[in-house]
């Protein structure tokens, strides 16, 4: 049996209800771990997170010159889809986005689709289209998948002038394909990667990497008819993609070493596709982090050329190459010992990492020194996350991290878990800010800078708050006749909270995330 905090009991019983009424409400509200200088943007969505339940997964976001965000991902069922969402700047989704359905959300199903497909990758072309790829199921058997990628005009719409009505899929011979990664040149053209699988033999993989034409048509003079294959004994795929100035082609991925078992792995292709030969052993060189399997999560490549490596295997891997392919000495990485997957990773203006993780099923954030040491000025020990909750279980899993240009940090991914015994899952989004915010004013209540007009009327134990940033008018029962208001900022998001105090008692609704607490101090008749 659930026990109700002390500091109900003694109170009038039309408070004591009201106040039960609202901690039951709360129980179910998100719930958010941060530190001081690490904190959601209240602005953002609801208390700085987004979660819509469309039924998909998120698997990569972008932001526009705008400042909208895009997520691409996966349609959990039925049978799959491309899905798209744009996002404006402060979380809402774009109604100017996509035809028909729910507005500013995208659902593409393949005109050769006979069962799933999904989004993977997203990219924004510098006209403002935007290209999203993944895989694409064509005939109804076990190898039938295959690369897919389609191009949207900035509105939502399918460009009809990429492929065939807007789409391209690509197979390579029988395998199943799936494309995890892309890159696009400056003439346009789009290199896109990822592995093809033999279904029949176990494990028996090989990287898959095509070049596409800005009109979506197999660019011929790319590897062996526009594709390239890289067979080894044991097997490889490739995961991420970055392009150097002069042309040159950068693959992450993975390789099975001779024990069977995945090493990180990094390959390096001139611009027609053949294998640079001058960087590491052959064109390739790979890492053996222990006796589990390891892989190649993302790449980053500095404006010195030297490439950071994120992976996982047994804990988080994160190293950085000169541009022959050696190790850089000088840079140290993270404890060995931090249990993480990095999904994402961006260089900050001031030449520190940000690195998107899950941490405990929450979604994460750490911060690295330029020689890639944790930043412990960063929320006191280089991490920050938080909860999307408000389900039970919930999980929450991050797929990429954009930093905005005042800074604020976006982080994208899924969140699922259970409402009344059904499953739920959505596209999630969160953002962080990183700067100190200001004081609240007195009477401040929509963090705009400006006091607000409000009453509380001991009557009803109703507050009345006229908002000065949009003239909107709200109302919040908290309180009963003889009750002093007092709002203050007591949880540091420069807004007032509601708070009451009676008999010596406080009792405080946190405007941050609309959590409850009360607090002991004074006597009755101050």
């Amino acid at each position: 049996m659930r026990t109700l905090p002390r500091f109900i009991f003694g109170l009038s019983k039309p408070f004591a209800v009201s106040l039960l009424a609202t901690l039951l409400w709360c129980a179910g509200l998100p719930h958010r771990a941060l530190a001081a200088d690490v904190i959601l943007d209240y602005r953002f969505g609801t208390s700085g997170t987004v979660i819509k339940p469309l039924e998909s997964i998120g698997r990569d976001m972008a932001l526009q010159a705008d400042g909208k965000i895009v997520v691409v991902g996966e349609r959990a069922f039925p049978n799959g889809g491309f899905v798209l969402a744009r996002y404006n700047p402060d979380g809402s989704l774009d109604p100017t986005f996509g035809t028909g359905g729910i507005p500013g959300v995208v659902v593409t199903i393949f005109p050769n689709q006979s069962q799933y497909s999904g989004a993977n990758t997203l990219l924004i072309q510098p006209d403002g289209k935007i290209l999203a790829g993944g895989y694409v199921r064509t005939t109804p058997t076990t190898d039938g998948y295959d690369f897919g990628l389609a191009r949207y005009n900035p509105n939502g719409t399918l460009d009809t002038s990429f492929g065939t009505g807007g789409t391209v899929t690509t197979d390579f011979a029988t395998k199943s394909d799936q494309m995890l990664d892309m890159a696009l040149q400056p003439d346009g053209k789009i290199v896109c990667v990822g592995s093809a699988y033999y279904v029949n033999q176990q494990q028996q993989y090989e990287l898959a990497m095509v070049r596409y034409n800005s009109n979506g048509t197999v660019d011929t003079g790319f590897g062996t008819a526009g594709k390239v294959n890289s067979n080894t004994t044991w097997g490889e795929r490739a995961t991420s993609i970055v392009l150097r100035p002069d042309g040159k082609i950068w693959v992450g991925g993975q390789i099975i070493n001779l024990n069977t078992i995945w090493d990180m792995a990094v390959a390096r292709y001139n611009s027609d596709g053949s294998v640079d030969a001058s960087f590491g052993t052959g064109g390739l060189i790979s890492f053996d982090r222990g006796t589990s399997d390891d892989g190649v999560k993302d790449l980053l490549l500095q404006p010195d050329g030297k490439l950071v490596v994120t992976g996982v295997g047994a804990h988080l891997v994160i190293v950085r190459l000169n541009e022959d392919g050696t190790p850089d000495p000088t840079f140290i990485g993270p404890p060995a010992n931090e249990n993480l997957s990095p999904e994402d990773i961006k260089l900050q203006a001031d030449g520190k990492f940000l690195v998107g993780v899950t941490i405990n099923s929450d979604f994460g954030l750490l911060r690295l020194n330029s020689d890639g040491t944790l930043d412990t000025t960063f929320d006191g020990d280089g991490r920050a996350s938080a909860n999307l909750g408000g389900f039970n279980p919930t999980t929450d899993n991050v797929a990429a991290i954009a930093i905005q240009p005042d800074g604020k940090i976006v982080v994208a991914g899924a969140s699922g878990g259970y409402i009344s015994g059904s499953s739920f899952i959505g596209f999630a989004l969160v953002r962080f800010q990183t700067t100190a915010r200001p004081p609240a004013v007195p009477y401040d209540f929509d963090g705009d800078g400006k006091a607000d007009l409000g009453v509380f009327r001991p009557s009803n134990g109703s507050w009345y708050v006229r908002q000065s940033s949009n003239g909107a008018l709200s109302g919040f029962k908290w309180g009963a006749a003889g009750d002093l208001p007092e709002p203050a900022d007591f949880d540091g998001d420069s807004r007032n909270d509601f708070v009451i105090f009676r008999n010596g008692a406080w009792y405080i609704v946190n405007s941050f995330d609309s959590t409850i607490r009360g607090a002991q101090f004074g006597t009755t008749g101050d």
